[in-house]
């Protein structure tokens, strides 16, 4: 096992992204720009250590992400930002993410239903922006059940706009959460 300083690729040569599999962190990754790549799954990466952190952008062929390893991230995650659309997005699947340091922006991705980080802890004095998705109740619920558990009080917490499922369209405890994280959330109705 080995870590390597920058994953970085912003080219239109590949359909999919399989494997790096004797890479345990590296510092950023970055890939922008694969217009036919229509996923990604880095199976071996536990951490992502460097202030680049993870930037996910302007591949409009994507339809998922996977990271089954990725434990960590030092800095901030990006998938997708107000330059670059991942527009046939639907998942992303962080199954073993505990930490993401930093902000965490995951936003106009029109089709993403699917944002599973059932062990994330969200930072105080973080953003957390989901806004302008499509996600799912139960992905939405996840998001807000994260930020309750991790005992956020002073962040911005955007699950608003797109066709994102709201405040009408969850559960008891949904709902609970959504009173205790109060004015730091905007959430669709």
């Amino acid at each position: 096992m080995s870590a390597i300083k920058d994953i970085e690729a912003s080219t239109d040569s590949v359909d999919e992204l399989v494997s790096f599999p004797n890479i345990v962190t590296v510092e950023s990754i970055s890939l922008d720009g694969f217009s036919v790549c229509k996923s990604v799954n880095i199976p071996g990466i536990v951490g992502i250590t460097g202030p680049d952190g993870l930037y996910i952008s302007n591949m409009p062929a994507l339809t998922s992400l996977s990271f089954p390893a990725l434990n960590s991230i030092a800095s901030i995650a990006v998938i997708s930002d107000d330059v670059g659309v991942n527009s046939l997005l639907s998942s992303v699947d962080l199954p073993v993410l505990h930490i993401i340091a930093s902000d965490t922006y995951c936003r106009r991705n029109p089709l993403l239903q699917s944002f599973n980080a059932p062990v994330w802890v969200p930072n105080n004095h973080t953003t957390i922006d989901f806004s302008n998705n499509s996600l799912s109740t139960t992905s939405v619920q996840q998001i807000l059940r994260r930020c309750v558990l991790a005992g956020v009080t002073t962040c911005v917490i955007k699950l608003s706009g797109g066709t994102n499922s709201g405040v009408a369209s969850l559960n008891a405890q949904g709902h609970a959460d959504v009173v205790t994280l109060g004015a730091q959330l905007t959430i669709n109705p």
